[in-house]
């Protein structure tokens, strides 16, 4: 073979070679780190324990939507849960039990008849104008403690729920997050009037077509 040949085929092993990692990382699965901050408006009466026969609650739904992968839908994983938050105004904190209920159905008590005799949860605008309690792992205070001298002050500011939200950490991520209120007591009345969620999560994603 002539000098000119092996240059030929040198020349397209070379370009056969370069091509290969480009093609590669064309086709590459990424791994995407997405977040979830938001809040809904809600104005939802609560139905009272003694007006209401086995009064059921309230919820409020925050949807979360993931792109399917390879034409499948995903799930997502849950990476981190930040807070969660409520504006609640009710004349006596102590009769209300507050859920967080992922996607895939796990139950995380947020807070369980605390706060006795304080006027719900947060103050201001009854929406999510208002300001919100918040629940979060790395508050200072726990919710069981709150209101320890019961005023009649709405309970303010953050607190850790009853159930750490890093549980949530690993499971499924897309779908509606819910959360439950409930009132296990008569007489005093109340509305859910915001429910606020800050979560991240990962999906995957294909390469482009």
């Amino acid at each position: 073979m002539s000098r000119l040949g092996l240059v030929a085929l040198g020349l397209i092993a070379l370009v056969a070679f370069t091509a290969s990692p480009a093609a590669a990382k064309k086709g590459k699965t990424k791994t995407i780190t997405a977040g979830l901050n938001t809040c809904l408006s809600t104005a939802l009466a609560i139905p009272d324990h003694l007006t209401t026969a086995n009064a059921p609650g309230v919820q409020a739904s925050i949807p979360l939507n993931i792109p399917n992968f390879r034409g499948k839908p995903q799930a997502g994983v849950v990476t981190s849960v930040s807070s969660v938050a409520v504006r609640i105004p009710h004349t006596f904190a102590g009769d209300l039990t507050i859920l967080l209920v992922s996607p895939s159905g796990q139950v995380i008590t947020l807070a369980n008849k605390r706060g006795g005799t304080a006027d719900g949860y947060g103050t201001g605008t009854t929406s999510c104008g208002g300001s919100l309690v918040v629940f979060s792992d790395t508050a200072s205070s726990p919710i069981f403690g709150a209101n320890p001298g019961n005023t009649d002050t709405p309970l303010g500011g953050s607190f850790r729920p009853e159930a750490p939200l890093a549980s949530l950490v690993g499971s499924a991520a897309k779908g509606n997050w819910v959360l439950f209120v409930s009132d296990g007591q008569g007489v005093d009345v109340g509305v859910l009037d915001a429910f606020g969620l800050s979560l991240t999560y990962q999906y995957k994603k294909g390469p482009k077509k």
